[in-house]
């Protein structure tokens, strides 16, 4: 009886063995899978503040484009409206005589942009400088650089010598 009640205890601690060898291997399972999730959340918390610091900065980038490009074209239309009320004129070749002791040749007016000659009826702008150009010629310039493009003195006046639009 005394074996059988030996045999019996050691069945039980090696039941008590396996059980305690179970628990720590459940243990150690949990403790490692408690681990990985809490690398998961820390790695989606992450991610998620990083895209959400991404979509904010992209949001205010297009918020300054949309100030600067409403400011642009403000002041394009401005720079339109104040060209549009420079003077222009229509372009008459003037009469040539016929001079018999004159020995240069009659010098014909032409555009500093293109370098053509003016034709009669052609629109001509004439800037403040008293520089004329083709207004087709001139205006583009104009609407970039504000400046007559032979004298360099600005168009628009004093006050607005300094606005460039890009």
């Amino acid at each position: 009886n005394l074996g059988m009640c030996l045999i019996f205890t050691f069945i039980q601690l090696g039941a008590f063995t396996q059980q305690q060898k179970s628990l720590t291997s459940l243990f150690y399972r949990t403790k490692y899978l408690q681990q990985l999730w809490n690398t998961v959340v820390l790695v989606a918390l992450v991610l998620s503040t990083g895209v959400i610091v991404h979509a904010r900065w992209q949001y205010q980038d297009n918020q300054k484009k949309q100030v600067e490009t409403g400011r642009k074209s403000y002041l394009k239309q401005d720079i339109l409206k104040r060209l549009s009320a420079l003077k222009t004129r229509i372009y008459r070749q003037p009469k040539v005589r016929c001079d018999p002791t004159q020995t240069q040749p009659v010098e014909m007016d032409s555009c500093a942009v293109c370098l053509e000659q003016y034709n009669n009826n052609q629109c001509l702008r004439v800037l403040p400088c008293l520089h004329e150009f083709h207004r087709d010629c001139v205006d583009p310039w104009l609407l970039l650089q504000q400046t007559c493009p032979l004298c360099k003195r600005s168009v628009l006046g004093e006050k607005d010598r300094d606005i460039v639009i890009c």
